[in-house]
């Protein structure tokens, strides 16, 4: 989990000018897999916006995330990790 912090979302965030904001279209829960379909808008460090539509399944085990994979649009992804360069902390 750490090397996904590490990785993909402190480089990401340091890519936004806002936070990104989710939009929940549905969570759903069938036995111990929760599925939610968000859509979520930021403003990118370039001024231009960034919006992705993004489905997360989690396993879960008493009551704590054990797995999470993330689907999301990797065109609209990788053109604006390509775009902006992350800010310095």
């Amino acid at each position: 989990m750490q090397s996904f912090l590490d990785e993909v979302i402190h480089p990401f965030n340091a890519r936004m000018r806002t936070p990104l904001v989710p939009t929940v279209r549905g969570i759903y829960a069938d036995g111990d897999t929760v599925t939610t379909l968000f859509d979520a808008a930021a403003t990118a460090a370039d001024g231009l916006p960034y919006r992705n539509t993004y489905t997360w399944y989690f396993v879960m085990r008493d009551a704590k995330v054990t797995t999470a994979i993330a689907f999301f649009d990797t065109r609209e992804f990788d053109e604006f990790w390509q775009r902006v360069k992350p800010k310095s902390p």
